[in-house]
């Protein structure tokens, strides 16, 4: 596995990745912590990463803090790029306001956990 992790600013950050002919790959995991909750905003970030890492698949979340290489930051944009190896990316999003937590897991856990499942990340309101 390989990652890096950035301080967005702008879609030159994310074009001046080293290697990202090898970032972009269906086993790249890019995770999005934005403490910037403008849904414009966030909208232009997933635009830019999906046009240069077009077969990445994306996660994310808005924060109230953000941290990257050891440092804490508030009203930042936080993009950590994982390349893994020997897995399989599966991504699900269910928004159901009328079913429980539980339920929500449930379904979730049905769709992606699989005999050889290692970890599951989820995010929530």
């Amino acid at each position: 596995m390989r990652n890096i992790n950035i301080i967005y600013k702008s879609k030159k950050d994310i074009e001046e990745i080293n290697d990202k002919d090898y970032f972009n790959d269906k086993n790249t995991l890019v995770m999005v912590f934005s403490g910037i909750c403008q849904e414009d905003y966030i909208q232009s970030i997933l635009k830019d990463i999906k046009g240069i890492l077009p077969k990445c698949k994306i996660i994310g979340s808005t924060s109230a803090g953000e941290i990257c290489c050891d440092k804490n930051y508030e009203k930042e944009t936080v993009i950590s790029i994982c390349r893994f190896e020997n897995i399989e990316l599966n991504l699900s999003f269910i928004e159901d306001e009328l079913k429980d937590e539980y339920e929500i897991g449930k379904d979730i856990g049905g769709k992606l956990i699989k005999g050889d499942t290692k970890a599951l990340i989820m995010f929530a309101n």
